[in-house]
């Protein structure tokens, strides 16, 4: 990591060269980190019990007229230079017009985390107003002309066991996988392995669907297991190609990785005696794999992946512009990292 980056709490607004108001869904694993660095975090919307959440569905869901009165009144009376919106549900056309509404003036920032397929809101429908738009998966961003980002991991505290209880953990959402991640944890089992798998349901109110949902997990708690395991397990969600936040966890802690996405290997992140590919490997090997040690990657390698850079790359491509209005050589393009 580079020792030139701020660490007092606006180290992100020091590295912008401006305010930053980040708006997401508190579910997002962004949320939590940001906030714990002092950063400007809202959620999109207000009317957060059960009844205020059932009403807000079916006016946004619906389309129906004032759905403002449901919208964060923070993010309107925040003054701020950059907008960063994480796409979420509650993300609609509607919403991202009233957002530039309230802020004609700042630059927006849209980020898409999952496969875009799991979105309400495609990139042809992002209205005309000034939206930057951003995704973590490759082949989504060759295929909608958006912008590609490695990583935006948040360091935290934590230190990976010496004496772990398990040898691969999971622990997430249901999405379409749980079956097989489930098999696949019988399979480690007959090996003579110690898996520890727990799925949750993509929505709450799912929880009694199906017998092996488990109740929502916090991330910090969700951290502590993998810290406490010797492998995570990262299984590919439909429509997914780019990497998770999972395997930047695994990659800064030291913590073993074992995937189904052959992607991995594009990064320069990967390492064979890091990154557990069990589709292009026998299970047979997996125990022994466990035994390597991790190979640490290098601060030049991993401070890509990280928040501060893409906030850094935020400001380089905004110079670059400015530079380009008064006709300046263009530097070098920071589309895709």
């Amino acid at each position: 990591m580079n020792n030139n980056i701020p660490k007092n709490q606006d180290f992100l607004e020091d590295l912008y060269g401006g305010s930053i108001l980040w708006v997401m869904s508190c579910n997002s694993p962004l949320y939590s980190p940001l906030q714990k660095k002092g950063c400007a975090v809202e959620m999109p919307c207000r009317w957060s019990t059960i009844i205020g959440k059932i009403i807000r569905a079916v006016f946004i869901r619906g389309n129906l007229p004032f759905q403002s009165v449901f919208f964060n009144p923070r993010i309107k009376n925040t003054k701020c230079e950059l907008i960063v919106l994480v796409v979420g549900y509650l993300t609609t056309k509607r919403y991202l017009k009233w957002v530039r509404r309230c802020h004609p003036q700042a630059r927006l920032v849209l980020i898409y985390e999952d496969p875009i397929l799991r979105y309400v809101i495609k990139p042809d429908q992002i209205p005309a107003c000034g939206y930057e738009a951003w995704t973590f998966d490759p082949v989504d961003a060759k295929k909608f002309g958006l912008n590609f980002v490695k990583g935006l991991y948040i360091t935290e505290g934590g230190q990976k066991s010496e004496t772990p209880d398990c040898d691969v953990c999971f622990f997430g959402k249901d999405k379409g996988r749980a079956e097989e991640i489930l098999s696949l944890g019988e399979r480690l089992r007959a090996l003579g392995l110690n898996p520890l798998f727990q799925i949750m349901p993509d929505t709450k109110v799912q929880l009694h669907q199906k017998p092996y949902y488990q109740p929502y997990i916090p991330f910090s708690r969700i951290r502590e297991q993998m810290l406490n395991s010797r492998a995570q397990l990262d299984y590919l969600q439909q429509g997914q190609s780019g990497i998770s936040l999972r395997t930047l966890e695994c990659m800064h802690y030291g913590v073993k990785l074992v995937t189904n996405n052959p992607e991995i290997e594009r990064y320069d992140i990967y390492h064979p005696d890091n990154v557990f590919l069990f589709e292009k490997r026998p299970l047979e090997e997996l125990a022994s794999f466990l035994c390597v040690p991790f190979v640490q990657l290098a601060p030049e390698v991993w401070e890509q992946y990280t928040i501060e850079y893409w906030i850094s790359t935020l400001r380089q491509r905004e110079q670059q512009a400015c530079d380009r209005e008064k006709g300046e050589p263009r530097g070098k393009s920071a589309d895709h990292l």
